[in-house]
């Protein structure tokens, strides 16, 4: 726990995953854009930080209730879904942001769609791990004719999880571990955090592991309108990231 001798005091509850470069970025700017106001940061603690999400918000919600916390800060991509949720249950909470679905869109590649029109998205084949028809996998991009792109369902932050293949070959050798991983995310970070808030006869999909293969563009190949997610930020000559310029963060 930090504090800074300023006042009136906001209490904030600084959410893992931790990246102390950005948070540290982020609350920098705040007492640079308000001098008088004090802030006292509370965290968890590493050793007692879990990759389940669900055991994660029940933690977060005993430091708010306790600390009357008043504002919440993430730097890490998959925290916004905690941020949403408790946004949703404390109405003392500054600058609230999305809801916990319309979050949960924006970061899940599958539902995405759901937010715009599946014309204006990249073509996009969704693949089931337990029911892989390699046949499809393999017709649709002879279709395309160009190099498959391979992608989680979600970001995780620091973790590699996408891949391009040039061929058929090089996806059926690359693509093992890559399920492993994507297996991992789904079961331990995320599914008792669906089961719990999310209705399965609405979004079946999120409650499989899956992955998803897109044919890769980039600006040469692909110079048109495409669906763009943004990362980052600029603010006065800084890059700044994106779960940190959101109505989360005070920005």
């Amino acid at each position: 726990m930090n504090s800074i001798s300023l006042s009136p005091m906001i209490r904030i509850l600084y959410i893992p995953p931790y990246y102390e470069n950005h948070f540290e970025l982020a609350l920098d700017r705040l007492i640079t854009d308000n001098k008088h106001v004090e802030y006292r940061v509370f965290t968890i603690e590493k050793k007692f930080i879990s990759s389940d999400l669900n055991f994660l918000l029940s933690m977060c919600r005993t430091i708010v209730q306790e600390e009357h916390i008043q504002m919440i800060i993430s730097d890490s991509y998959i925290g916004q879904l905690i941020i949403a949720k408790l946004c949703q249950e404390y109405p003392q909470i500054y600058h609230r942001g999305m809801n916990f679905l319309h979050t949960l869109k924006c970061m899940n590649r599958i539902l995405m769609t759901e937010l715009f029109s599946i014309d204006e998205c990249i073509p996009t084949l969704f693949i089931d791990i337990t029911k892989t028809n390699f046949e499809s996998i393999k017709l649709f991009f002879e279709n395309k004719k160009l190099d498959g792109y391979v992608k989680s369902v979600y970001s995780f932050d620091n973790q590699i999880s996408n891949f391009r293949f040039l061929n058929w070959e090089t996806y059926k050798d690359s693509i093992d571990t890559y399920i492993e991983l994507y297996q991992q995310q789904h079961i331990t970070n995320l599914l008792s955090l669906f089961r719990v808030y999310i209705s399965k006869q609405q979004y079946p999909s999120i409650f499989q592991s899956s992955y998803i293969i897109q044919p890769f563009f980039d600006l040469v190949t692909y110079p048109h309108w495409r669906l763009v997610i943004a990362n980052a930020c600029v603010y006065n000559k800084e890059i700044i990231m994106w779960p940190l310029v959101d109505g989360y963060c005070g920005w």
